[in-house]
């Protein structure tokens, strides 16, 4: 056969050619190399920085199935409870809300469900911090420190205007430069006796023991009401000065210096309580407290201290009223001693204001179911009404008619209108402290089967008959016409012997309106119907 001719194409290469393409290949393979190193390179810069996906095993995984179209419902989320934001003043106040926080929710039940507890708190405890937060903010704050001074120049000042030389409210009193005029220790002497004198009777086992009104935590404190005991021993020690012929014009010549002494034992014994209430618990301690000094100093930090086996905020009640009583005598002795005869306008005065003490101080228990009572701490606010205000400014119609015999009343008609005029009003100071003490210990109680009343939704019920029927506050409509009663006898030439009653309905006045914004928000609904079938607040057809 004829040999094949190879085409040009695949004419065998010469070996300069060989030596090309090997050297060109082996650049190529050269240049491949160094690529895939600076990819490889990158990819594990790339990888230190993003961490690669593990991959599953396919031979080992298990087949993925659907879930079956009976879903399960989703748990539905109760929306959390909307409470109302309180700004607490400071950081003790915080401090002060939480305390009693973790004492309310340590008497809740605590129920355990497995591995975890499911703590129960009631509405309650939201409702009593909530409260307590609000009434932290009731107190004055740093203004407590400007209000002791007020008080202190306003007991000087009427003090002062009802002198020898003068007696009028708007006008500056002459002021004596010498310190023996304001202080004497004689008569700081004779003061700290007396009060020491009623807290030793205080402390005799004799007398009831009641129960107060329910605290925040439920309990009730024993109180035992043993203030008669204090009132015959006060006639006693009167009537043995009187034969022995002490001088009974020693308060009114040292009048203020009693003033002095007064404000002084008020100071110190506001300072030893409010150092005693710093120790109280959290629920023990009152709701106008916020842990400054000047605020608790002024409103008291321990709602309701206790001495021994008697109630300190008691005892500081009885005292003052009982010292004003003595007072009143004082005068009345000291007129008959100077003039050998006594003033009809001054005796029915001082008829009155003893007619006031001994009820209020024999019926005691009613005050322990007051407002004032239940909220009210023992601070210089409260010392000082008891042991100056009450004694020594709420005795001013009697020390006017002492030194202003000739301005009384005179007329035995009207003097007889001012007697009747008291006696309505103890009437229904009397009366209707008595209708709320036993309707509120026992609502069933056959004495009061005649009384109509409101339920509540907190299981209580509101008298709307009886006194209670006529106008929301009867207490302090009788407190109000007593005033009044007790000032008319002064005549009408001067306005110092109207400052109590002027003082007094400005007070009332100002706490009906709290009381009902308070009562509002406590009874709701039933608040409402009463304020229907009961339209007057303090004063019928006025107010």
């Amino acid at each position: 056969m004829p040999a094949r001719k190879s085409s040009p194409s695949k004419a065998k290469k010469s070996p300069a050619k060989k030596a090309g393409s090997r050297a060109r290949s082996r650049s190529r393979s050269r240049s491949t190399v160094q690529s895939t190193t600076r990819v490889t390179r990158s990819r594990s810069r790339s990888s230190a920085r993003t961490p690669i996906p593990a991959v599953e095993d396919v031979s080992l995984a298990k087949p993925k199935t659907k879930r079956a179209s009976s879903k399960s419902p989703a748990r539905v989320k109760t929306p959390p409870r909307i409470q109302p934001v309180v700004e607490t003043p400071s950081p003790k106040v915080t401090r002060r809300i939480q305390e009693q926080t973790v004492y309310r929710v340590t008497r809740s039940s605590v129920t355990a469900t497995g591995d975890a507890a499911k703590l129960k708190v009631t509405s309650k405890v939201t409702s009593d911090v909530t409260d307590s937060a609000v009434a932290a903010g009731t107190g004055p704050g740093h203004l407590g420190g400007l209000l002791v001074v007020f008080t202190i120049v306003l007991t000087y000042y009427l003090a002062m205007a009802c002198s020898k030389k003068q007696c009028e409210l708007f006008k500056l009193p002459p002021c004596d430069q010498k310190w023996q005029t304001f202080f004497n220790l004689e008569v700081m002497g004779v003061s700290l006796a007396f009060y020491a004198a009623v807290f030793f009777l205080a402390m005799i086992p004799i007398g009831t023991v009641v129960q107060g009104q329910p605290l925040k935590d439920g309990s009730r404190l024993d109180y035992r009401c043993n203030g008669w005991l204090t009132l015959i021993a006060a006639g006693a020690a009167f009537g043995y000065a009187v034969s022995s012929g002490c001088p009974m014009d020693y308060v009114a010549k040292h009048y203020l210096q009693f003033v002095s002494a007064s404000v002084i034992i008020s100071l110190i014994f506001a300072l030893e309580v409010f150092m005693c209430g710093r120790k109280a618990p959290a629920n023990q301690r009152c709701p106008g407290s916020n842990g400054t000094f000047l605020n608790d100093f002024w409103m008291g930090r321990e709602l309701n201290p206790r001495c021994s086996s008697f109630d300190v905020k008691q005892v500081v009640f009885r005292s003052g009223m009982i010292a004003w009583m003595m007072v009143d005598w004082m005068y009345l002795a000291a007129q008959f001693k100077a003039d050998q005869k006594v003033q009809p306008a001054l005796a029915l005065v001082v008829l009155f204001h003893t007619l006031y003490v001994v009820m209020t101080v024999k019926n005691e228990q009613f005050w322990f179911s007051t407002a004032d009572f239940r909220n009210e701490g023992i601070g210089f606010l409260s010392v000082w009404a008891c042991l100056s205000l009450f004694p020594f400014i709420f005795s001013l119609q009697a020390r006017f008619l002492y030194l202003y015999p000739k301005e009384s009343m005179t007329n035995p008609y009207a003097l007889a209108a001012v007697f009747i005029l008291n006696a309505v009003g103890l009437v229904f100071y009397i009366g209707s402290n008595w209708q709320k003490n036993e309707f509120r210990k026992n609502p069933y109680n056959p004495d009061l089967s005649h009384l109509s009343s409101i339920p509540t939704a907190a299981g209580k019920r509101i008298i709307c008959s009886g006194w209670w029927g006529i106008v929301r506050r009867p207490n302090y409509l009788g407190d109000l016409i007593m005033a009044v009663a007790w000032s008319l006898p002064c005549g009408c030439s001067y306005a110092l012997p109207y400052f109590y009653p002027v003082y007094l309905i400005s007070l009332l006045i100002a706490k009906v309106i709290a009381d009902e914004k308070s009562c509002h928000q406590r009874y709701g609904d039933a608040w409402v119907k009463y304020t229907e079938a009961v339209p007057y607040k303090l004063i019928p057809y006025v107010f």
